[in-house]
């Protein structure tokens, strides 16, 4: 039996690993990786099959050093109200990471509206993607 390749993130750099869980999960992947944004995300290989994003009230209760860690390297704390905060975020995200993984259409560059070379992007998919608040500020 052969583990999943799965993609770590190093310095904005995607290095395969092979590791034997069978999701990685999509809110530490995002404090992980505070410059990835979600089309940065699907273009590195993350989708639904690979991915999953847990339920508030794991991540609420939970005592693994390491997501303590994760959260104040990434937003500066980790209490009740910030992981509350974090998850909404992340999941306000989730939810459109799981409409765009298989669009072609995702891209990070923006262009000017009169560039005809300009990719033809779902303006409902574009003013999702600029409202999606991936970005977490430290506290």
């Amino acid at each position: 039996m052969f583990g999943l390749l799965f993609l770590l993130f190093n310095n904005g750099i995607a290095q395969p690993k092979s590791v034997e869980y069978e999701k990685q999960d999509f809110l530490l992947t995002v404090l992980a990786n505070p410059n990835f944004s979600l089309c940065g995300f699907k273009d590195v290989g993350l989708n639904e099959s690979n991915t999953s994003l847990d339920y508030e009230s794991t991540y609420i209760n939970t005592k693994s050093q390491y997501f303590h860690k994760m959260m104040i390297e990434a937003v500066g704390r980790d209490d009740y109200n910030t992981r509350k905060t974090v998850y909404k975020k992340v999941a306000a995200s989730w939810k459109v990471f799981k409409e765009i993984q298989y669009r072609s259409e995702c891209v990070d560059v923006v262009f000017d509206r009169n560039d005809i070379f300009a990719p033809k992007i779902d303006p409902v998919i574009r003013h999702k993607l600029s409202i999606v608040p991936l970005k977490l500020e430290k506290f």
